[in-house]
């Protein structure tokens, strides 16, 4: 399986490295050599072609699309980012990792997918450019690197 496919199936990482609360993990390391996740928020599915869309709105995401897996029916654990986000990241609901206030911190017994990746072996980094994707919420933890890189800074530079 090529290396763009195991971005597509990201969402099921959580559950394939952690299981249910068991110790083992369920996804033997040596099977995943790259593991990139890209979060683009508030994008509409029914702005991109690959889901349809006449205008040409989103050619590289199409034509990753079409190599890799297609999820046709999905649907976020909270309509905005945070809780999102830590969702993708633990694997959890919003009522079990508690990232559902903008004043809330990850608490320390949540495993994080980087934590987990780590524990693996894996070399992890981020880059992000979302208060609510940051070290404000916890979100950091079992990064390498965790690279912040304020939003609109193109726009405030001469």
């Amino acid at each position: 399986m090529s290396d763009l496919r195991w971005l597509a199936i990201l969402s099921l990482v959580p559950a394939l490295l952690f299981g249910c609360g068991t110790e083992a993990p369920l996804l033997p390391p040596q099977k995943i050599t790259n593991l990139i996740l890209i979060s683009i928020d508030t994008l509409r599915a029914d702005h991109l072609g690959c889901y349809g869309y006449d205008r040409p709105t989103s050619p590289e995401i199409d034509q990753f699309a079409a190599q890799g897996l297609l999820f046709e029916d999905c649907s976020a654990p909270s309509p905005w980012t945070l809780p999102s986000h830590a969702s993708i990241l633990t694997g959890l609901y919003p009522s079990r990792h508690t990232l559902n206030s903008p004043i809330k911190y990850l608490p320390a017994h949540v495993l994080t997918m980087a934590e987990g990746l780590k524990k693996q072996g894996f070399s992890t980094a981020a880059i992000v450019n979302s208060l609510n994707v940051s070290r404000k919420h916890g979100l950091d933890r079992g990064f390498d690197t965790f690279s912040y890189v304020e939003e609109f800074r193109d726009q405030m530079e001469p």
